[in-house]
This record gives structure tokens, C-alpha cells and sequence, in this order.
């Protein structure tokens, strides 16, 4: 009976250790959003460009990402920024504000707060906890 705990503790350590490796957090952020076109959802596909700027009006660009041929069906579309234009390291926890403008055409205002869901790519570094190691140690009662 003790072998078979022992063997048991043994496997759930390797298959935890090894999930470790495989639990990385997603480096895109996924947008959905609804386009309209004087109150009627559009039905098109279109050039979206994506643009954080640091304040809601004018400031500075600090990131822009542009998607051709994005399919707009009854107003929605969905894109994963970050799939061509790394967002990670733009991610400082500051306050952004999202832009997103249609076929080349002015910026859609008013700008959108990038809250703190995206922030959450920032918690890589708790898996990694600033590059110190993990030690694990695993302890049962009894004699093997």
C-alpha cells in the first residue's frame, strides 16, 4: 500500500510539474466589437487598424496593429491583437486608450480605456516570479 502512495504522489508530481511547461499565458488579447453604418450593421469585409494611445484624446501613439480583410458579418467582427505586433511589452501598467479606425478613415472616437483585463499578460511573471526558482517538495507521514 505505501508503494502504491508513493508511485501515485510520484505521478501526480510529474504530470504537475509538466502542466507547468504547458500553462502559458495567451500573448494576443481577443476584440470583438459591432460595426454600423448609419444604425445598419454592416456586412463587408474591411481594413481595421488598431491604435493604444497614452491619453483619451490626442497624446501619444505607443502601439498599432492593422488587420486587412477582417469579416464583418451583421456588425461583428472579432481580431486578436497582438497576432502580428507583439502588445506584451507595450504593457507597462499604464492607462491606454484604444483606437480603431475603418479602411484607412479617421480614428472612431470616443477611444476606448484599456481596462485591466489585458493586463493580466503582465502576470507571466508570476509563473516565472522574476526569474527565481520554483523549488517543490512533496512529504508524506510514515516510512517508505
Amino acid at each position: 500500500m505505501k508503494s502504491f502512495f508513493a508511485f501515485a504522489c510520484a505521478q501526480f508530481c510529474c504530470a504537475f510539474i509538466v502542466s507547468l511547461a504547458y500553462c502559458q499565458v495567451p500573448q494576443t488579447l481577443t476584440y470583438s466589437g459591432l460595426l454600423s453604418e448609419g444604425g445598419v450593421p454592416a456586412k463587408a469585409s474591411v481594413r481595421l487598424t488598431f491604435t493604444l494611445y497614452d491619453a483619451a484624446s490626442g497624446g501619444n501613439d505607443i502601439w498599432s496593429e492593422t488587420f486587412d480583410n477582417v469579416d464583418v458579418d451583421n456588425g461583428r467582427f472579432t481580431v486578436a491583437l497582438g497576432s502580428t505586433e507583439n502588445i506584451v511589452p507595450v504593457i507597462e501598467g499604464n492607462v491606454y486608450w484604444l483606437e480603431v479606425s475603418v479602411n484607412d478613415g479617421p480614428g472612431l472616437l470616443p477611444r476606448s480605456a484599456f481596462d485591466s483585463v489585458p493586463y493580466a499578460i503582465r502576470a507571466t511573471n508570476a509563473d516565472t516570479l522574476n526569474g527565481q526558482t520554483i523549488q517543490l517538495s512533496v512529504s508524506w507521514p510514515g516510512t517508505m
